[in-house]
């Protein structure tokens, strides 16, 4: 059974976060019956994220636990919508900041998973 901790939620795509801080994807598999397969990468994590001003200066560094544990205390957005603070993940051997598309990072609600038949 999966554990998650938050969600990626990017304008065609959620993204969940196990605790470990491991990012998955869920995936619908059409042959058979209908199931839903949830999909990770054992390289693929989150390390933490910046928090950027008007000018693209990072301001602020968050670990990948303040991002696991309170995902509401960062300011994803500015006012008009624009991405403020960026995720830093690790997959394949580097370091990346995940830019665009525009997400935000929330809190997973309890049974998210098992509410769409998933765990």
């Amino acid at each position: 059974m999966v554990t998650l901790s938050v969600l990626i939620i990017g304008p065609d795509e959620t993204m969940p976060v196990t605790a470990e801080g491991f990012i998955t994807r869920v995936m619908y598999v059409p042959h058979g019956p209908p199931t839903w397969l949830v999909r990770g990468s054992a390289s693929w994590r989150i390390i933490g994220a910046v928090t950027c001003n008007n000018f693209g200066h990072v301001v602020k560094r968050w670990t990948c636990r303040e991002v696991l544990d309170t995902p509401e205390a960062i300011p994803w957005k500015w006012k008009n919508g624009k991405q403020r603070s960026y995720l830093l993940d690790y997959d394949h051997g580097s370091n990346r900041r995940r830019e665009s598309p525009g997400y935000v990072v929330a809190r997973a609600p309890w049974g998210y998973l098992e509410d769409r038949g998933i765990a």
